[in-house]
């Protein structure tokens, strides 16, 4: 038999004595839109909760003609049990669904499925399975708890601490306050503010991480907003694990350390090994060294990366996203950036004036007045034009044109007769045979190279070894080139010359000379 309601087809399954009978005949239930028959009543089949109710939400009676039955002892039913309330001393077992549309007083329920309409009351609950909402779908809707003790929830409010051995949320860690790397700090788990005593959060095993005189720092949030905490350590008071310790607040701060409290211990008083630190901003990140007061100073930063604009407020005149620190030492490369972000060169390492000795890629020397770059991985070879292991950056110089002549000075106090000092003593194109000294009577020089550059004897070096090289900084200096002088009269204190071609000499003071 078939009935129609506006657009819903009704289709009856037959007329029954007992729920039971039902399920013996369709055991997977109805469908949508069909009903049955049990003692002159129509059920219709709910879908959303598998079973047979009336269109006010009624169930079929467990037993026909009764509104329920009491059961002195244990009752174990292969099929459903359904009732408006139930209530079992013992245990309560059933091998299919159990329905409960009133309130149920039980001390245990062993079920495949329990569907409760109304309030649980229970002192445990023990589940051998997952449990869920009923709309629950991964990722969107609903909650779910597995048995292995996996959860989904929407959200999660606790009054207290969250303790868990690893927190992970989304590989992504944001902080808007300040990240600090210290020697000390903690979690507060209580605070006697009478007495000043804090008392650490401390798991099992675990040590307090706070000294005498640490300054200490937090920042909290109550109802009017975020505040900053100081305080010092002045005596702890459990020597076994450092838990509790006595505090004094900074000058002019009056917020007590308070209960949940995360704070850092970022400097102290007396101890050294305790007053190096570091902390991170969303601009920047700084490392401290030396921090002996509440306050941090400019002789305390010993080092910074990002944003350098707030050093001006130690008198440090800094701008942009660069570094401020003490030296650098390196082995790699450093290359120079233009400002149109395309070109860049690589910086050279200097190596001075040229020697005997084992140059590297990109070093720099000076040799006979230019600029050479080592291009080579590594070289002996002396920089000269026409060479293969380096590359001329910047050549020597033009000589300049001669200066004007300056104003003739005043006459100066005659000095005293100084000592009889070693005499240049010229000794002309250098020679491997010869030996070259420097003492209290002579200073010899030679020419040397195509340049005919000066050399010295240098300064402490008594004797130069047969054949050593006029550019061998050891025992040689080499000092500007002569000039050839050509003039009716010359007139000067000291006069090393070379070649002198001359009508006559006048050696000693003006007039008295000869």
């Amino acid at each position: 038999m078939a009935l129609s309601n506006e657009n819903t087809v009704f289709n009856c399954y037959g007329t029954f004595e007992t729920i039971e009978d039902v399920w013996a005949l369709y055991p997977t239930g109805g469908s949508s839109g069909s009903y049955i028959i049990i003692n002159d009543t129509e059920y219709y089949w709910a879908e959303a909760y598998n079973r047979w109710q009336t269109k006010a939400g009624i169930l079929p009676p467990a037993v026909p003609g009764t509104g329920g039955s009491v059961i002195p002892g244990s009752i174990e039913l292969e099929g459903d049990l359904i009732a408006r309330d139930i209530t079992a001393k013992r245990d309560l077992k059933a091998g299919r669904d159990l329905y409960v549309s009133g309130i149920s007083y039980i001390t245990e329920i062993i079920a495949a499925t329990l569907r409760v309409l109304g309030d649980t009351y229970a002192k445990n609950i023990k589940l051998t399975g997952d449990i869920g909402s009923e709309d629950y779908a991964e990722g969107l809707l609903g909650w779910f708890i597995k048995q292995s003790g996996y959860a989904q929830l929407r959200g999660l409010s606790l009054l207290e601490f969250l303790e868990v051995p690893e927190f992970r949320y989304n590989r992504v860690r944001v902080i808007t306050g300040e990240e600090w790397n210290a020697p000390g700090g903690g979690i507060i788990e209580d605070v006697d503010v009478e007495n000043q005593i804090v008392t650490l959060k401390l798991e099992d095993g675990e040590l307090g991480a706070v000294d005498v005189d640490d300054f200490c720092k937090g920042i909290y949030h109550h109802e009017h907003g975020f505040y900053t905490i100081f305080f010092k350590v002045t005596e702890i008071l459990d020597e076994s694990n450092i838990s509790r310790f006595k505090y004094e607040l900074r000058d002019g701060y009056n917020y007590h350390p308070t209960k949940f409290l995360n704070f850092v211990s970022y400097g102290n008083k007396t101890k050294p090994d305790r007053q190096k630190s570091s902390y991170s901003t969303k601009s920047y990140i700084r490392y401290l060294s030396g921090v002996n007061d509440w306050e941090i100073t400019a002789s305390m930063i010993m080092m910074q990366f990002g944003d350098l604009s707030n050093l001006r407020l130690f008198g440090i005149d800094m701008e942009g996203y660069s570094a401020y620190l003490q030296n650098i030492y390196m082995t790699g490369v450093v290359r120079q950036i233009s400002s149109d972000k395309k070109t860049s060169n690589r910086i050279p390492c200097p190596k001075g004036i040229w020697k005997e000795d084992t140059y590297y890629y990109y070093d720099q020397v000076s040799n006979r007045g230019s600029i050479w770059i080592c291009i080579k991985e590594s070289t002996t070879q002396e920089p000269a034009e026409g060479c293969s292991d380096w590359e001329k950056w910047v050549s020597e110089g033009a000589k300049g044109d001669k200066g004007d002549k300056g104003d003739k000075g005043e006459q100066g106090d005659t000095g005293a007769q100084g000592i009889q000092g070693a005499v240049l003593r010229p000794r002309g194109i250098w020679n491997v045979t010869s030996t070259y000294v420097r003492n209290d009577n002579f200073i010899d020089y030679v020419i040397y190279g195509d340049n005919r550059w000066i050399y010295l004897v240098k300064e402490g070096v008594e004797n130069v070894p047969v054949g050593t090289l006029p550019t061998d900084t050891d025992y040689w200096e080499q000092t500007n080139q002569f000039d050839n002088v050509a003039t009716s009269v010359l007139l000067a204190e000291n006069a090393y010359i070379d070649v002198l071609g001359t009508s006559g000499i006048r050696v000693g003071n003006y007039p008295h000379c000869w």
